[in-house]
């Protein structure tokens, strides 16, 4: 039940989603929001920009076509685990990296 002084939890949600993370992983959870409370959906941003600020740490730069597909790959990888159970943001983001890595994708 909430409480009249608190935000409803799919406004929080909508907030998170605007604020923070790459705009596919906010796109696809937008759609998707039932399946994530919004300590969840942050957990799944965070993991998702750490993964990303990984990839950009390395040095490795991506034409912008190809860096949507990461970041696509990446998002899709961490809502997949997610919806399988897990919640442990660096499991979450090493998968992530793991799966870009086994696409083979060229830079």
């Amino acid at each position: 039940m909430e409480h009249a002084n608190t935000v409803p939890a799919r406004e929080t949600l909508r907030y998170l989603l605007t604020v923070t993370g790459g705009q596919r992983m906010r796109t696809f959870l937008a759609e998707h929001s039932e399946a994530f409370d919004p300590d969840e959906v942050h957990t799944l941003i965070a993991a998702f920009d750490k993964a990303w600020e990984t990839i950009q740490g390395s040095g490795v730069v991506y034409p912008e076509a190809k860096a949507a597909i990461v970041r696509a790959i990446l998002a899709k990888h961490i809502i997949a685990a997610a919806k399988n159970g897990e919640r442990d943001h660096g499991r979450l983001r090493d998968g992530a990296l793991l799966a870009l890595a086994q696409s083979n994708l060229r830079t």
